[in-house]
């Protein structure tokens, strides 16, 4: 019996091509783009979990509370932290401390920028990432380095790295390969290519004290349960080390950074809203290709009736029946799965580019996305062939052998409703498209409050400080080269956390950024009160002994804001910065947009004297080529060990929003495709629609009816239920969008334009589907539907 049904769900498939294809192409589609978001959403769930303590590690996080009694969370703590924690709560195991650094390694005279991860040496009891040789105790040892396979290669080539010899830094310093770390799985939030001691970096951050945060502290704690009972010991410890001065802590859980966490990380994070958005998308997309697929089975009806019909009459139940179109379902969704796999085979690498992936073919067969597959399968198979096939099952065998269907089928709600559904979610994923293509130029047109064109950024400079003037005189020998400027943090993304009072006992939270006398001028920042930094200015920092150091402040408008001064008043006050460096506030700048969108702008502080030695040259659009090449000679006559690595601010920028451009790009993707597969089911509704009542088109068109008449008359039921859709999914758009658009301090308003140009992209896909069909029923002779009566 179930061979029967294969053999003749078979034979159906290819008397009926044409459907045949649709539907298994539709539900292909639907399944290809299900398997690509199973991907994404599976890759991002499985970060961090590799950990076999994962349930047990927390990131710390620093609060310094303002005097308004806002407080923002850093990342980062202070070098501190580590050992106090330790010391004074019993339910921390052990912790370690990263601190990301960017050297030049050189072996020989290959010699490469490289970004290093300082750690503790128990950085391989908190975390699972696996050593294939060496001891982890040598990261106590700074003249000692771990590398991956991968650097391995990039150094050694296939020789066995371990005992030899790299050199670090401008000066050249000899460190020995200690052992090989495996490569950093894609899924984690940690990565590195090189791992060293944190001993050296820690003897510029000497002292009891829980500022100069600038250190990522992840603690492994005895269970999971233990942070909740350290929180409210915290203010106790913190009062004994700081005395009246505040500072809070909190702490992340290890598996929530990536995909709930708003702070820094060093791989950028994804909010779980794009998870669900994913999620989301694919569902809708996967139900509209079975609406489709029950469409256009509906569709072809007509022409199984009659089948359905002598089967009955030769003893054909409805059970037997229904089976029969359950097996044709499944056989249309097998083939649907073999070539969604064929076309995702294709496509991957286009999915990987639009969504800024890296995902493999041999991924689609790991468990997790193979469980997807058969689930999918036997949804689609149930869901997509149960309504088809109780409808056909159904069919009385005296009225189906006199062809009288019509009665049955005009106006049938539920195929109303499938196609009402589809264009809800089209045209919902059109306005999302166009709302978040708006945004994204907003933020591309905004005035930042600076200049991001045409401005490079060179790093690697921080040993040749006593130089840089003489380096940025050097520079400007070009007159292609406008200006110059040193600074600790570019203005795209200042991320240093700090703290600014008038007084030591009074503070607000603030960005810090430590740059020199041509920084404004150089990045176009105004000026509106006071004066700028000079070279005198520079010259009173020593970075060598703090308590002679002679300090200069310029503020911006929203510190003057938090400080309840004026721009006015303010300059010439003396400042704390950070609780210790007294100095002078000689001006005021305007705000400007220092770090994402998404957030309002912050007090910010800047200081007379880089310690980082990053440059920022601003050039003319015209010969860039030349020029950069003239900076690349000079950069090498600087440091001849380097690798020659330029950035471009405006690229620095449009990194802040690539999650938001990866899930704009899938949800534009996506549209379209919805409208696809929603133009495929009208397109099958309409044919059925239009063979129903031939013969009452070919009356009305004896009787004199025109080809617009008869066009408006079957296109007209159609058009009202886009409408209707169009009006569902504007109402959904609004409230759902705006939610989009609150995530961002900085947005556009939801205006009817988007709206319209949403309703013509739909209108226009859906008519031309539902015009072919009418006008050919319209065109047709009306002999030919008449002939037999």
């Amino acid at each position: 019996m179930i061979k029967n049904y294969f053999k003749t769900a078979w034979r159906n498939l290819k008397r009926n091509r044409l459907f045949s294809i649709i539907n298994i192409s539709g539900l292909a589609i639907g399944l290809m783009c299900c398997l690509f978001l199973a991907l994404y959403v599976h890759f991002e769930l499985s970060f961090d979990k590799f950990h076999s303590k994962a349930d047990r590690i927390a990131r710390v996080i620093t609060i310094f509370p303002g005097e308004n009694g806002d407080s923002r969370p850093h990342s980062v703590t202070s070098a501190y932290v580590l050992p106090s924690f330790k010391e004074n709560f019993p339910e921390v195991e052990t912790g370690t401390r990263l601190y990301s650094s960017y050297e030049a390694i050189a072996n020989g005279e290959k010699s490469f920028d490289e970004s290093i991860l300082n750690v503790d040496s128990t950085f391989f009891d908190v975390f699972d990432f696996k050593l294939i040789e060496g001891d982890p105790k040598d990261l106590k040892d700074p003249n000692k380095i771990f590398l991956t396979p991968t650097m391995s290669r990039k150094y050694f080539g296939e020789h066995n790295p371990v005992g030899k010899t790299l050199l670090v830094g401008d000066d050249k310093m000899p460190v020995t390969v200690a052992g090989i770390a495996e490569d950093v799985p894609k899924n984690s939030q940690i990565t590195y290519n090189f791992l060293r001691s944190v001993a050296p970096i820690l003897k510029s951050y000497d002292g009891k004290t829980y500022y100069n945060a600038d250190f990522s502290t992840y603690l492994l704690f005895k269970n999971p349960k233990s942070s909740e009972n350290i929180l409210p010991q915290i203010p106790a410890l913190v009062k004994s080390v700081m005395g009246d001065k505040k500072v809070g802590f909190g702490f992340e859980p290890l598996l929530k950074i990536h995909l709930y966490s708003s702070l820094d990380a060093i791989v950028p994070n994804v909010s779980i809203n794009y998870i669900y958005i994913s999620i989301g998308i694919a569902s809708l997309i996967l139900i509209i290709a079975c609406f489709t697929y029950i469409n256009m089975s509906v569709a072809s009806s007509t022409k199984r009736a009659r089948e359905v019909g002598i089967r009955k009459v030769t003893g054909a139940g409805k059970k037997s029946i229904f089976w029969q179109f359950i097996i044709e379902s499944l056989v249309i969704t097998l083939s649907a799965v073999v070539v969604s796999l064929l076309l995702s085979y294709v496509f991957l690498g286009v999915f990987n580019r639009l969504a800024q992936t890296q995902f493999v073919y041999k991924e689609l067969f790991q468990p997790a996305i193979l469980l997807v597959i058969i689930i999918l399968l036997l949804f689609i198979a149930f869901f997509a062939g149960s309504y088809p096939a109780i409808v056909l099952s159904r069919f009385k065998e005296v009225t189906v052998l006199k062809g009288n269907l019509k009665g049955k089928w005009t106006g049938n709600w539920i195929q109303n409703s499938f196609i009402l559904f589809q264009f809800v979610v089209s045209s919902f994923l059109i306005i999302a498209m166009i709302t978040m293509m708006s945004q994204m130029k907003y933020i591309q047109q905004k005035k930042l409050g600076y200049t991001r064109d045409n401005i490079i950024r060179l790093n690697g400079f921080w040993q040749h400080m006593k130089q840089i003037e003489q380096i940025k005189a050097d520079l400007k020998t070009n007159p292609n080269i406008l200006a110059v400027s040193a600074g600790d943090w570019s203005p795209v993304t200042i991320g240093s956390g700090r703290s600014i009072g008038l007084s030591k006992e009074k503070s607000i939270q603030c960005k810090g950024n430590p740059v020199d006398q041509d920084y404004l001028n150089t990045c176009g920042i105004k000026l509106i009160a006071g004066r700028d930094f000079t070279l005198q200015d520079i010259a009173d920092v020593t970075h060598q002994n703090r308590d002679s150091n002679i300090y200069h402040y310029l503020v911006n408008e929203e510190t003057v804001k938090a400080l309840n001064s004026t721009p006015k008043n303010i300059i010439g006050k003396n400042a704390y910065v950070m609780g210790g460096m007294r100095g002078e506030i000689i001006g005021v700048i305007e705000n400007f947009h220092f770090a994402s969108l998404r957030n309002k702008i912050e007090p910010l502080v800047l200081m007379a004297g880089p310690r980082e030695g990053n440059l920022l040259i601003r050039v003319r659009a015209e010969n860039l080529e030349s020029t950069i090449d003239f900076i690349k000679n000079k950069y090498k006559s600087w440091l001849p060990a380097a690798v020659f690595n330029y950035y471009f601010l405006d690229e620095d920028y449009q990194k802040m929003y690539e999650s938001e451009k990866r899930i704009n790009t899938i949800i534009a993707l996506f549209s379209v495709i919805s409208i696809v597969l929603a133009c495929a089911g009208i397109f099958g509704l309409a044919a059925f629609t239009a063979r129903l009542r031939v013969k009452e088109i070919g009356v009305r068109k004896v009787l004199g009816a025109s080809v617009i008449n008869i066009t408006a008359l079957l296109a007209g039921s159609f058009i009202r239920l886009i409408v209707l859709a169009f009006i569902i999914a504007t109402g959904i758009s609004i409230i759902l969008m705006n939610k989009w658009l609150q995530t961002f301090a900085y947005r556009i308003d939801l205006n009817a334009t988007l709206f319209i140009l949403a309703g013509i992209i739909l209108f226009m896909s859906a008519f031309l589907v539902i015009a072919y069909h009418s006008l050919k029923v319209a065109l047709d002779n009306p002999i030919k539907s008449l002939r037999t009566e």
